[in-house]
């Protein structure tokens, strides 16, 4: 099928068309291309005008081609993830050894995949690779019948869930989902009593925590007042629904010119800032606490501490 774009974000102009097969953008003409922007994207709009539209990300690499070492079945729209990489399947096979995908999330190794001369293709190890279909309802948790669940479905958070006839509904489909009985993480600071400043009162009104492979957590003085806790910001530079990245350091090098090899960023630790909702008081505490089914290492915490006069 095809379709036409009448507006383009963040400016509009001329317009362009593009061209859709198996659920793929597979041709798009733009009469005008713009320049300087950081986060390119397409905007479509209704041909009124209403409405907010549906944004359509491009795919990082064109449809490529699998192999596997026996019979397979993968319909259209299912989802391969294999070498780190993402694809959706959009020409799939029933009892074949081959299918192919466009890849939503390019593959950080190298896996060939087709035979080179006379070489066969090197297959991805078993446990290296999935292909798994979209779901809405997940089923076979009768063991968790009426309890509580939260999890992660294709790195979005399940919020808390009751499970009934075994089963739980999602809010959109999803192919890699982990759920499970939730439960809360907490760390707290030592009473601040350093030099000069026992039996002062002081405030901690910021703090700086370095993390690694963390999201989601929350900060405070306390974890006893309402309001008290602050949640972590974690969208950044991620398109609304599209899963949060990982504060982490590495990652893989931008290449600087064309054909240079691949290798990790040196691991570096996010420093994050935030504000504390706290008052005076002879503590100085900093709460930090975990309640989303997500990961928090702490390596360090800074605060921000003014020290004021011994009170009454």
């Amino acid at each position: 099928m095809s379709s036409s774009i009448t507006s383009i974000s963040p400016n509009s102009f001329g317009g362009a068309s593009i061209a859709v097969s198996g659920g793929a953008i597979t041709a798009v003409s733009i009469t005008d291309l713009g320049a300087n922007y950081t986060a390119p994207r397409l905007e479509i709009s209704g041909g009124s005008g209403n409405g907010t539209g549906a944004i359509v990300t491009f795919a990082l690499q064109s449809l490529q081609t699998f192999h596997t070492s026996a019979a397979i079945d993968a319909a259209v729209g299912d989802v391969l993830r294999v070498a780190g990489g993402k694809g959706i399947v959009t020409a799939g096979t029933t009892g074949g050894t081959s299918f192919t995908c466009t890849m939503v999330s390019a593959m950080r190794r190298h896996v060939p995949n087709t035979a080179i001369g006379t070489l066969a293709p090197v297959l991805a190890s078993s446990g290296e690779w999935s292909l798994t279909r979209p779901v809405t309802i997940l089923g076979g948790l009768d063991h968790l019948e009426g309890q509580t669940v939260v999890g992660l479905a294709d790195g979005s958070l399940v919020p808390p869930t009751t499970v009934s006839d075994g089963c739980i509904a999602l809010a959109q489909p999803a192919s890699a989902i982990v759920l499970g009985l939730g439960y809360t993480s907490q760390l707290q600071t030592l009473r601040m009593d350093v030099e000069n400043i026992s039996g002062k009162r002081r405030i901690v009104p910021s703090v700086t925590i370095r993390t690694v492979d963390s999201r989601g957590f929350f900060v405070g003085p306390d974890f006893k007042r309402p309001g008290a806790m602050i949640e972590q910001k974690n969208r950044s530079t991620e398109l609304y629904g599209q899963p949060i990245e990982f504060q982490s350091g590495g990652g893989i090098v931008a290449p600087i010119f064309a054909g240079m090899p691949t290798a990790p960023n040196p691991l570096g630790y996010e420093d994050t800032f935030m504000n504390v909702a706290t008052s005076w008081n002879k503590d100085g505490y900093v709460c930090i606490q975990q309640s989303y089914p997500l990961p928090v290492t702490i390596i360090d915490v800074v605060p921000n501490v003014v020290i004021g006069d011994e009170g009454g």
